[in-house]
């Protein structure tokens, strides 16, 4: 197990998981590939959103805005009806 501390309090994870080369080549993974290409799709929206914004925004003292903004483009990606999964776009 790891500890580790942040600004919301101690926490606890378990290390583990499947490896990085199964999820990128067995078939029974392609969902989360779908998956992941549509965060780092939308990740990369909003870094070019807060990007722009920055100039406006460089006195507000906010560490939880990337959450907020990543929570509210996943959504508008979700709208997206037009392309099949895997392939929609903010």
């Amino acid at each position: 197990m790891s500890f580790y501390k942040t600004k919301d309090g101690h926490f606890a994870r378990e290390k583990g998981g499947v490896s990085k080369s199964r999820i990128m080549s067995d078939p029974r993974f392609a969902r989360t590939r779908e998956n992941i290409r549509e965060f780092q799709d939308t990740a990369k929206a909003v870094k070019l959103l807060k990007d722009t914004l920055r100039p406006a925004t460089v006195k507000i003292s906010d560490t939880k805005l990337h959450h907020r903004l990543m929570r509210e483009l996943m959504r508008v990606l979700k709208a997206d009806l037009l392309n099949p999964r895997g392939d929609r776009k903010v």
